[in-house]
């Protein structure tokens, strides 16, 4: 004889993505869910919780399955991650809650798509927070979202080993991130010496043109680019950032100094006075090129 399942209502929402017949038996189920990766330690979360798994996902009232009633997809997502994190207990509801109903940056995105290195930082953050009783509601409503955005901004994605760190590190590097995406308006004060902008792949030059957006550039890459200032003001020398196109993130910033009417690189440095890759070399030296190309053509004209 068959066993009746133990968790109807997740047998009720594996019916209606019509994944198993109605009021399905137990094995059933669990053939269903092995198809999609769920594992033995999952399943015996199941068994040992059954729909108490669903129950910081229900919409305040209940009864019939309704549409803001979370997907049979989304359901084996989360409890692949919570297998995955080898806890045997589940998360705390409210963590629980806040990842099922993050808004990811881009709408194919969903927990399918969260690492368990990720998962498993928030969930052993919340719960020390909770036992320190110190800003567990901050961890949800903002830190949270905050790394998230920053998670999947990042190309190349994060390493395997990066992913071990502790929430201290996302939250960090999440709001080291924020802090190099914004932007603030200035008037230009001098005149550019950069012909056109220059760009590659999802990177670009941007020449900034006034004492207040240098030293925005210094304050957000945390540099001393700002003490050039005198020497942009009297024309020896020129700061660029280095953004990314579709975030706006600042990664480096490049110094360039006129030697007897030639601009040379003086420094490129990203966040913290970071080294920077071969590829922001590459436009800086395109960049160069550029700016002396035009002063050798002004020259002429002069002539």
């Amino acid at each position: 004889m068959t066993k009746v399942s133990p968790f109807p209502l997740l047998s009720r929402i594996a019916h209606q993505a019509g994944v198993v017949e109605a009021a399905p038996a137990l094995d059933e189920i669990k053939a269903v869910l092995a198809s999609v990766g769920i594992n033995q330690r999952g399943w015996r979360l199941l068994l040992s919780f059954g729909d108490a798994l669903l129950a910081p996902l229900m919409p305040r009232a209940h009864g019939s399955v309704s549409p803001s009633m979370p997907s049979f997809r989304t359901i084996c997502a989360l409890l692949c991650l919570i297998q995955q994190c080898e806890m045997d207990v589940l998360p705390p509801p409210e963590l629980t809650r806040a990842w099922m109903r993050m808004r990811f940056p881009s709408a194919k995105q969903d927990l399918g798509d969260v690492p368990v290195g990720l998962f498993r930082a928030s969930w052993l953050e919340a719960v020390r927070r909770q036992y320190e009783g110190y800003a567990f509601h901050l961890l949800l409503a903002e830190e949270l979202p905050a790394v998230v955005r920053w998670f999947f901004s990042q190309e190349p994605p994060l390493s395997g080993q990066q992913l071990k760190n502790p929430w201290r590190w996302f939250h960090a590097q999440a709001e080291n991130w924020s802090l190099r995406c914004e932007q603030h308006f200035s008037f230009d004060v001098w005149k550019p010496i950069l012909p056109t902008p220059v760009s590659a792949g999802s990177l670009r030059i941007i020449e900034l043109l006034s004492p207040a957006a240098v030293e925005d550039e210094a304050r957000c890459m945390r540099h001393c680019v700002d003490m050039f200032i005198p020497d942009c003001e009297c024309g020896d020398y020129r700061v660029f950032s280095v953004q990314v196109i579709p975030t706006g993130e600042r990664v480096a910033t490049i110094g360039m100094i006129n030697d007897d009417r030639v601009w040379i690189i003086d420094d490129i440095r990203g966040q913290d006075n970071e080294d920077v890759d071969e590829m922001v070399w590459a436009l800086a030296v395109r960049v160069r090129l550029d700016c002396n190309s035009v002063e050798t053509l002004q020259q002429r004209f002069r002539f």
